[in-house]
């Protein structure tokens, strides 16, 4: 994944143009720099293995998306151990990405509920671990 400098989505690595507002990428946008760790990270992270422990130790499903959020949040860490509001998106869209893969492996929709309270998870443990504060955003009518 990689982001468009135009409207910041998020799109394929291999995108020549984005999806939602049409921008056509330059050569240098083509490759982002961050995607090799990224999928680093979602490479060294087993959705089943993390089932699978939750399994043994009797725990909830659940459990599983914690161990999952833990480890890419210390593998993140250990690459890099400063956190920017981008690199916090990426690596959120990374873990959206195993919760898909969560839901699909327990037979859940993967629906309004588990991106909100997964993210929600996601977000709370990263900022405590890097020790980083999202910007709270407000809406003025």
């Amino acid at each position: 994944m990689k982001e468009c400098p135009s409207c910041e989505a998020f799109i394929p690595a291999g995108a020549k143009s984005c999806g939602i507002c049409g921008a056509e990428l330059s050569p240098e946008d083509l490759y982002d720099l961050e995607a090799p760790d990224l999928e680093w990270i979602e490479s060294n992270i087993s959705v089943k293995k993390a089932y699978e422990n939750a399994q043994a130790r009797n725990y909830s499903p659940y459990q599983a998306l914690h161990f999952v959020k833990e480890r890419m949040v210390e593998l993140a860490y250990r690459k890099d151990s400063t956190m920017t509001e981008r690199r916090a998106y990426q690596l959120l869209n990374s873990y959206q990405n195993k919760v898909k893969e969560w839901c699909k492996l327990n037979e859940k929709p993967y629906n309004q509920w588990h991106r909100d309270k997964s993210a929600e998870w996601f977000m709370s443990y990263l900022g405590e671990r890097f020790k980083f504060e999202f910007p709270k955003l407000t809406i003025e009518l």
